[in-house]
C-alpha cells in the first residue's frame, strides 16, 4: 500500500512537473523586431526621396493582438521632375507574427502570378534582404504598382508604390531596397 501511494505521488510529480517544463521555442516564429508606433515616421524613405517629395498628409494605424501586430502607413509622393503634380500612393505595412510561422504564405505570395485577365504581375527574388524578399511589378500599361516585400523571422515588411508610366520600376528597385533596409534596422529589437 505504501509503495502504491509512493508510486502515485511520484507519477503525479513527474506528470505535473512535465507541465511546468518550457515548450520548444521553435513552435512560433523568431520575433527580431519591435512593433512600430508610427510606421510613417519609422520609414524614413530617404532613398526614394531622391525622386519623390513626401507629403505631409500621411496616415498611420496600428493593430495589436496576441497572435499578430500590424502597423500601416499610407502616404502620398509627388515626383520631383515632372509636369504632372499628381501624387503617387505609397503604402507600407509591417506584420509581426508572434504565434504562426508566416514563411509558407509569404513564399506563396512572393511567387510570380500569371492571370488570364487583368494586369501582368511579375515578381523576382531579392537576395540579401531579410530571410526572403521579392520585388514585383503589376503593370497596368499607363502605370504600375511596384511592390517590395521582405520576411525576416516573424516579421513581414512591404512597400507598395504606384508609379506613373514615366517612372521605370527598375529605377525604383534599389531605392526601395535601401529604404527597406533602413526601416528594418530602425525596428530591430
Amino acid at each position: 500500500m505504501v509503495w502504491a501511494l509512493g508510486g502515485a505521488v511520484l507519477a503525479t510529480a513527474v506528470w505535473g512537473g512535465s507541465l511546468l517544463l518550457p515548450t520548444d521555442a521553435s513552435d512560433g516564429p523568431d520575433v527580431r523586431y519591435r512593433m512600430s508606433d508610427n510606421l510613417c515616421a519609422d520609414a524614413e524613405m530617404a532613398a526614394v526621396s531622391v525622386l519623390y517629395d513626401r507629403s505631409d498628409d500621411s496616415t498611420h494605424g496600428e493593430h495589436r493582438h496576441r497572435a499578430m501586430d500590424v502597423a500601416e502607413c499610407n502616404d502620398s509622393l509627388v515626383a520631383k521632375e515632372t509636369d504632372d503634380p499628381a501624387p503617387q500612393t505609397l503604402t507600407m505595412r509591417l506584420k509581426l507574427h508572434k504565434v504562426t510561422d508566416p514563411r509558407a504564405e509569404f513564399e506563396a505570395n512572393g511567387e510570380a502570378v500569371e492571370t488570364t485577365t487583368g494586369p501582368k504581375i511579375v515578381k523576382t527574388p531579392v537576395e540579401g534582404l531579410g530571410e526572403r524578399a521579392y520585388f514585383g511589378v503589376i503593370d497596368f500599361g499607363s502605370g504600375a504598382v511596384v511592390i517590395l516585400m521582405a520576411l525576416d523571422g516573424g516579421a513581414e515588411f512591404s512597400f507598395n508604390l504606384t508609379a506613373d508610366a514615366g517612372q521605370a520600376p527598375e529605377e525604383l528597385k534599389p531605392l526601395m531596397i535601401k529604404d527597406m533596409r533602413t526601416l528594418m534596422a530602425n525596428l530591430a529589437a
